[in-house]
């Protein structure tokens, strides 16, 4: 599920790239194993929601500024303004910040979501028991190696450092916080349509701030700020793990109902983003009877 949405809804790798044998084993080695590594520390440390959208941040930085270095890469393909727009110091700082929230959301937080609605009966059960948990870390440390090989740009160490220290301190706040910042006031009785256009809003929102404003001349601070702000109100907005499961899968239809109706719109058959996007919808349409009305419980919770 997480290359799906990151990688082949959004158009970033097309689907005719699979016939290259190295592209599924590489994605799935830092896709893979990213999100279940998220999954799996957020059980072993008893931890919720809060701990899987931070651990999701250090995935993006991870990814983006340690294996394919877009953070620093002026000319990353798809970047376009964003190469110049906010860079500073050698870093492009708004795409950072972009795909940092993006693959937390997107790449961790909602297939981690996805999984424990679909598999409830082991939404609390660690899935890297034993000597399985250092393993699949070792195979996501080999994976970002081989792309910070791979990809040709090089930054400077002092650069490529802060980033693996902003990850490693992500870690340590994601160690540290609450299971839950679940309150008696939460959204509990908001409707799953309401949910689904709050999902839609906030993607939406999302993107106007990252793709539409830098366009637009506004200071890129603005940006950053604009972006955290919404991500903090939506977290508040949240609270935890109120929402119940079917409420939870209308939040993300919604997340996801922008992405997929952009693949659709651009009709770009040949590199496969509408063929993704109708798939999607009906996958997701068909197990929507699978979300219940119990609450969503975090990972870590039992």
């Amino acid at each position: 599920m997480p290359i799906v949405i990151a990688e082949f809804l959004t158009g970033s790798t097309p689907l005719p790239s699979l016939l290259n044998p190295v592209t599924l084993p590489a994605l799935l080695g830092l896709y893979g194993a990213g999100a279940v590594l998220v999954r799996e520390l957020t059980v072993i440390w008893r931890k919720g929601w809060p701990t899987v959208f931070a651990l999701g941040c250090g995935y993006g930085i991870a990814e983006e500024g340690l294996d394919v270095k877009s953070w620093f890469n002026p000319h990353w393909g798809g970047l376009g303004l964003l190469g110049s727009y906010g860079r500073l110091f050698g870093v492009n700082w708004v795409w950072a910040t972009e795909l940092t929230i993006f693959h937390s959301v997107f790449s961790i937080t909602i297939p981690v979501a996805l999984a424990t609605i679909l598999f409830p009966d082991s939404s609390g059960d660690r899935w890297l028991p034993g000597r399985k948990l250092p393993l699949v870390a070792v195979l996501f440390a080999l994976d970002v190696l081989f792309g910070f090989a791979f990809f040709p740009y090089s930054p400077p160490a002092l650069q490529y450092l802060v980033a693996l220290g902003i990850a490693g301190v992500l870690v340590l706040v994601a160690l540290e916080l609450p299971a839950s910042h679940s309150t008696p006031e939460g959204p509990g009785r908001l409707r799953g349509r309401l949910l689904a256009a709050i999902g839609f809003a906030s993607t939406t929102s999302f993107f106007v701030i990252f793709w539409v404003l830098p366009n637009l001349a506004v200071p890129p601070a603005v940006d950053v700020l604009l972006a955290g702000t919404l991500c903090l109100s939506l977290g508040l907005f949240l609270r935890g793990t109120r929402l119940s499961e079917a409420q939870a899968f209308s939040l993300i239809c919604g997340g996801l109902g922008f992405l997929i109706a952009i693949s659709i719109i651009t009709l770009n058959f040949l590199q496969g983003p509408p063929f993704v996007g109708a798939a999607l919808s009906v996958y997701l349409f068909s197990v929507r009877r699978r979300a219940k009305s119990v609450p969503l419980s975090a990972p870590g919770a039992n």
